[in-house]
């Protein structure tokens, strides 16, 4: 038995887990519905941005940013409301094909705001 204090998940072997490293699971970084109401000034400019810089290549193969467009994400404005961000954005299986990549190579920057919905991406077994 092991002391590692950490298991793969289920079905997975732990080189797999050590090899394949995944990021952030979907949030947004002010989630609360006060944020959505109270964060955007009246011309419609977020008042909080989040910056994420790349320390190496992010790709989709290797672990990149993922997003969901605001024009396809109810609560981006009005809020939450109390339901899952992932239940009310992907009622349908369509809605799945809405998700992008932000791929980056190392250095670059990207800018977005405290709203979007986002996570890191699994990176393939290496």
């Amino acid at each position: 038995s092991s002391s590692s204090g950490s298991s793969p998940p289920s079905g997975a072997s732990k080189d797999t887990a050590r090899t394949a490293p995944a990021g952030w699971p979907p949030h947004r970084d002010r989630g609360t519905d006060v944020a959505a109401l109270e964060g955007f000034r009246a011309d419609g400019s977020a008042r909080y941005t989040t910056f994420w810089l790349a320390l190496t290549d992010a790709t989709p193969s290797t672990s990149c940013l993922m997003a969901v467009p605001r024009a396809r994400d109810p609560g981006y404005s009005a809020g939450d409301s109390g339901v899952s961000p992932l239940t009310a954005i992907f009622r349908d299986p369509e809605a799945f094909q809405h998700i992008r990549a932000l791929p980056m190579v190392a250095g670059g920057l990207v800018a977005f705001s405290h709203r979007l919905l986002h996570w890191g991406s699994a990176a393939d077994p290496r």
